[in-house]
């Protein structure tokens, strides 16, 4: 028996070898995200609970993702409208 598995969880897609989020649970088929973004489905059987290294490493991921969205670059050395 498969575990029961909902939005939000983060499982490792076996098939694939990643640490993903749930994003949509349709029955048996998941749809699964990494946390740059990319999402596809997989199959319930084929995706387990993540252990709490996995889910600890999902998570430094989606932090680093996250931070380097809000990443501007360093300031203009002529001003702050570039001229």
């Amino acid at each position: 028996m498969t575990a029961e598995l909902k939005v939000g969880d983060i499982v490792v897609d076996k098939r694939r070898g990643r640490i993903v989020e749930v994003t949509a649970v349709n029955g048996d088929e998941l749809t699964v995200a990494r946390p740059a973004g990319l999402s596809w489905t997989a199959q319930r059987q084929d995706c387990r609970p993540a252990n709490a290294t996995e889910r600890r490493d999902f998570e430094i991921a989606s932090r680093r993702r996250e931070k380097s969205k809000s990443y501007t670059g360093p300031p203009s050395p002529l001003g702050g409208d570039g001229t």
